[in-house]
């Protein structure tokens, strides 16, 4: 069976509160989804500085004492189109 695919805002609490993480950096979905995940481990007592929201190429560079953003890499969009007709496009 399949459902949305993403986990319901209690769920993802849930999941917070098991696994208590160190740092948290929310991986999955637009950003206003990454967004809404990190409010909801603030929510859970997560303190907003090891709370990571990143764009695309931004470094974390993480060590057993701390995580923080060191830099930024170029990286873009790219779109692969593996379809048959693919080849034919101009």
């Amino acid at each position: 069976m399949h459902v949305s695919g993403h986990a319901a805002s209690e769920e993802l609490k849930v999941m917070l509160n098991l696994v208590r993480p160190q740092y948290f950096m929310p991986v999955h979905g637009e950003h206003r989804h990454l967004y809404f995940h990190a409010e909801l481990a603030r929510a859970t007592g997560i303190p907003s500085e090891r709370i990571f929201v990143l764009e695309n190429g931004d470094i974390l560079e993480l060590s057993p004492d701390s995580a923080q953003v060191t830099g930024k890499v170029q990286a873009g969009m790219i779109l692969v189109d593996a379809s048959p007709w693919a080849i034919f496009a101009t």
